[in-house]
């Protein structure tokens, strides 16, 4: 019985469990976090195009309303106003073809994609044909007003296509 005690050796113990490479659950994991975190960025990013083509729009808006205030040109008002509200709806609505759009598709554009109020046909009607013809004495508040209000409303409302718009 010695000599199979002697035959014995000491009780070895297995090599230590590597870290790499991981486990397939591991690398499932880490290629969803990818996965999240490039969508998340590309999300953000998309906010921040929103925001920006917003504040800018705003921004132009105060030097018209700044310059009206000096000149008091309801005609220049309008038209400025018209040109950018314009060029705002062709950054938000490329599929919609905003370019081609004039006259009365132009004005059903507007009412369409702003704010309904009382005064939407009417102001609509003057951001149609304000870019070519003398303005009347019109109430300019009223038309910042809807200005401002159509602005935040296609942009609180639209789905900003030209994020996802081929070019």
């Amino acid at each position: 019985m010695e000599e199979t005690l002697e035959n014995l050796r000491d009780i070895t113990l297995p090599a230590a469990v590597s870290w790499w490479p991981p486990a397939p659950g591991w690398w499932l994991l880490a290629v969803l976090l990818i996965i999240v975190i490039a969508f998340c960025i590309n999300e953000l990013k998309k906010r921040y195009l929103r925001i920006s083509i917003l504040l800018l729009a705003q921004k132009e808006r105060d030097k018209i309303v700044a310059s009206y205030n000096k000149n008091k040109d309801s005609t220049v008002l309008m038209s400025q106003l018209s040109i950018l509200l314009k060029r705002y709806a062709l950054l938000c609505f490329p599929e919609k073809n905003v370019a081609g759009l004039n006259g009365e598709p132009w004005q059903k554009f507007i009412m369409d994609q702003g704010p309904d109020t009382v005064n939407s046909r009417k102001i609509s009607k003057l951001f149609t044909t304000s870019p070519y013809k003398k303005v009347e004495a019109i109430d300019t508040e009223i038309i910042i007003t809807y200005f401002n209000h159509w602005l935040e409303h296609t942009h609180t409302n639209s789905q900003y296509k030209f994020l996802h718009h081929k070019r």
